[in-house]
C-alpha cells in the first residue's frame, strides 16, 4: 500500500513537471511569435527611414518585407487574431503596393507604433 502511494505521488510529480515544461515551451513560442512581428516592424521602420532620407525604393527589399510580415502573421495567429490580420495586410501591401489602397480605410490597423504597442501588451500579459 505504501509502494502504491509512493508510485501515485511519483506520477503526480512527473505530471506536474511535464505540465510545467509544456507551459514554459508555450510561453517561449508566444515570445518567438512576438519577436517575428517586432523584427518585421524594425526592418520596416529602417526601410521607411531610408526612403525618407532619399534612398530609392527597392522591390527586392519590399519582397523581403512581405516575407517577414507573412512569417510574422502566421506565427502570431494563435495568440492574437487582430495582430495576425494586421501583419497579413502588411505582407500583402509590400508584395503588391495596390493592396495599400484597400487598407487605407483602416489606417490605424497598419501603423507600426500600434503594432509595437500590441506586441508589448501580449508580452506583458504573458
Amino acid at each position: 500500500m505504501v509502494a502504491e502511494a509512493l508510485n501515485g505521488i511519483a506520477s503526480l510529480v512527473e505530471l506536474w513537471k511535464t505540465n510545467k515544461q509544456e507551459a514554459k515551451s508555450e510561453k517561449q513560442k508566444k515570445r518567438d511569435a512576438v519577436h517575428l512581428v517586432m523584427n518585421a516592424v524594425v526592418i520596416t521602420k529602417a526601410y521607411l527611414h531610408d526612403i525618407e532620407r532619399g534612398i530609392a525604393p527597392s522591390r527586392e527589399a519590399e519582397k523581403d518585407l512581405s516575407i517577414k510580415w507573412v512569417n510574422a502573421s502566421m506565427a502570431i495567429i494563435e495568440y492574437d487574431r487582430e495582430l495576425h490580420e494586421v501583419a497579413k495586410i502588411k505582407s500583402l501591401g509590400w508584395a503588391d503596393p495596390n493592396e495599400w489602397a484597400r487598407a487605407a480605410s483602416r489606417p490605424w490597423a497598419i501603423k507600426l507604433d500600434t503594432i509595437i504597442e500590441q506586441c508589448q501588451y501580449i508580452i506583458k500579459n504573458d
